[in-house]
């Protein structure tokens, strides 16, 4: 989830505890602990696969926060001395458990929350993360200005990030009245989630009825708004993908797939590191192959990052020889190109 919303959802979190009364040094602490986290995001300047692999693991687990908070605190107390360690380190410690919890709400890869007892990332898809609308078309680039542009567009357009920019601000300025304002505004987010849910199941429903020879279906924000959804309809003879809106169970678009190709290319592509990752982060694994100027390319994606048709998302690319050896191989969100079988 984009920085604006954790921060101010951190900030909301901790208006709710009753000390440390000086609000000052409860935002700093709590906006500080709240993008900890993030951190890890460094990764993604390095090689993709680095940010696949590391990206919401230690750092977002309840281990992590809890470690990054003892040291959170410790500056906390050298900036501001009339706040007890224990008080900042409180402080630190929910701002970065809100942080955990909106990123499980967040479709996408999950959060390895339980870390070091469970390697498993967790993951709801109740509310939107990467999306066409939201990625800028140099995503490809490792770009800070870039990546920064990507987040706060997503901010800008994200229901919950200004439930919880309100909600900070009105309960920071509430004074006396600072814990009910915050519960009333924690209140009001968790009640938009569960409406998400709630729209979720209803879009599994109305998948179920248009694709009654479904084996499986499953359901993943397709927009900002908590009724536009994505289902994912596994079919005997593919995928059918559909694009709804659940107020009045409206089908919006739709797209079949083929199962998975499959090939001696697609069996050697598993072997690679970069593949290896995606798979163990993918919700719904789907691989084509193309032949192109004497070289063997494999594409594997996500189908529930099937968000567009202009634009390959989440993906991972294994270009080979001939003769199957391994000449590149990369994932990115977003690629500036399209890979689509001949």
């Amino acid at each position: 989830m984009d920085p604006v919303s954790h921060v101010a959802w951190g900030i909301v979190a901790t208006n709710l505890l009753p000390e440390p009364d000086a609000a000052l040094p409860r935002i700093v602490i709590a906006a500080a602990a709240a993008a900890a986290p993030d951190l890890d995001f460094v990764t993604k300047f390095f090689k993709n696969i680095y940010f696949l692999k590391y990206h919401h693991s230690v750092t977002h687990s309840l281990v992590g926060v809890s470690v990054m908070g003892l040291g959170i605190a410790f500056l906390g107390r050298l900036v501001f001395p009339e706040v007890g360690f224990w008080e900042a380190y409180l402080v630190a410690l929910v701002a970065g458990v809100s942080h955990c919890l909106l990123d499980l709400l967040m479709h996408g890869t999950g959060a390895m929350v339980l870390w070091p007892f469970s390697r498993r990332m967790i993951t709801g898809s109740l509310l939107l993360g990467l999306n066409p609308t939201t990625t800028h078309a140099r995503c490809h680039e490792k770009s800070l200005r870039v990546c920064l542009a990507c987040q706060l567009h997503s901010a800008v357009m994200s229901p919950m990030m200004w439930l919880g920019l309100l909600t900070a601000v009105a309960s920071t300025f509430a004074r006396s009245l600072r814990p009910i304002t915050a519960l009333a505004g924690a209140a009001l987010g968790a009640s938009y989630v569960l409406m998400c849910h709630l729209q979720k199941k209803k879009t599994r429903r109305v998948a179920l009825q248009l694709a009654d020879d479904a084996t499986e279906v499953l359901a993943f924000p397709a927009g900002f708004s908590p009724f536009e959804w994505l289902a994912v309809c596994r079919l005997p003879e593919g995928f059918r993908l559909l694009w709804l809106s659940s107020p009045k169970s409206e089908l919006m678009a739709i797209r079949t797939l083929p199962p998975a190709a499959s090939s001696a290319a697609i069996d050697r592509s598993r072997s690679t590191k970069t593949v290896r990752e995606f798979l163990s982060a993918c919700v719904i694994p789907w691989a084509l192959q193309i032949k192109d100027r004497g070289a063997v390319r494999v594409q594997w994606q996500d189908l529930s990052y099937a968000l567009s048709s202009s634009m390959d998302l989440y993906a991972a690319r294994i270009t080979m020889s001939p003769d199957l050896t391994v000449l590149d191989e990369d994932f990115r969100e977003r690629w500036p190109d399209l890979w689509r079988p001949g």
